[in-house]
């Protein structure tokens, strides 16, 4: 019979070592593969269900492991935590968005709620299913014209304003006069907007004729605004000759709107008072 060598022996210890050891890293792979997985889950923000549920399936894919006993230990807490500082973020970003479409001020108190805010107004006033009520108080905040303004914008930004405004005053179906009115003021009255008559009287025009608009709500407030801006207008003499019967034409009109919509009669001071 013939004898193995000592060196063949080691040798092939040595290579079963080797073959142990590419076990182990491979096992270690997995482990550390799934614990990324699960991680990533939670920090997508997924719900206490979802991310255990994640976590179980993993399990159920591959034998288990010290590294998968230990961290099944730790997710249940880590994914409650996760899950907690979601709900208190959603509670927040709700009451935000409910207290801005009711046309009231959200207290700004931190750097915190500056920064919540701002997300929220800027993920709600954008893109196709934007909500009117906050593209419109950027506007009002970016002109200093609410509280907190100066805490959102340090300095008051009319540029940024006029854009926003554009958005809904020249748009066919996203039009809202309230928009075509408060560009008309910058284009009139505001020392960083150029100066322009022009198109402010063409704006008036458009939201005094009762351009037809399909935001939600009503905007015979800002229809009347119009009226009582073209009024001026034509007094003043700004893009049209001056003309006293077309300015008192204007005001009848801001008149009888006022009238047909609150079922009263109001003199022209409260008009001006009211819905400049």
């Amino acid at each position: 019979m013939l004898k193995r060598s000592p060196s063949v022996g080691r040798r092939s210890v040595l290579l079963g070592v080797i073959g142990t050891l590419l076990v182990m890293a491979a096992t270690a792979a997995v482990a550390n593969e799934r614990d990324a997985s699960t991680r990533q889950a939670l920090l997508r923000m997924y719900t206490t269900a979802e991310a255990q549920a994640r976590y179980d399936a993993m399990q159920r894919s591959t034998q288990p492991n010290q590294a998968g006993v230990a961290m099944a230990a730790g997710v249940s807490g880590l994914a409650a935590a996760a899950q907690k500082r979601l709900e208190a973020a959603r509670t927040q970003d709700d009451a935000m968005f409910n207290v801005v479409e009711a046309g009231l001020d959200y207290p700004i108190k931190t750097v915190g709620d500056r920064d919540a805010m701002r997300e929220m107004l800027d993920r709600n006033a954008f893109g196709k299913s934007y909500n009117f009520s906050t593209r419109r108080r950027l506007v009002e905040l970016a002109l200093h014209a609410r509280r907190y303004g100066p805490q959102m914008f340090e300095r008051r930004d009319p540029v940024y304003a006029a854009r926003l405004l554009r958005m809904n005053a020249y748009d066919n179906e996203g039009y809202g006069p309230w928009s075509a009115l408060t560009l008309a003021k910058l284009y009139l009255a505001d020392a960083q907007i150029p100066r322009d008559e022009t198109e402010a009287a063409r704006l008036l025009e458009q939201c005094a004729q009762g351009k037809s608009t399909q935001l939600i709500g009503d905007h015979t407030p800002d229809v009347i605004g119009c009226h009582l801006l073209l009024s001026d207008m034509y007094r003043n003499g700004w893009s049209f000759e001056r003309s006293a019967e077309n300015a008192e034409a204007s005001l009848q009109s801001a008149r009888a709107l006022y009238r047909s919509h609150f079922n009263r009669n109001a003199t022209d001071d409260q008009l001006r008072a009211w819905f400049r």
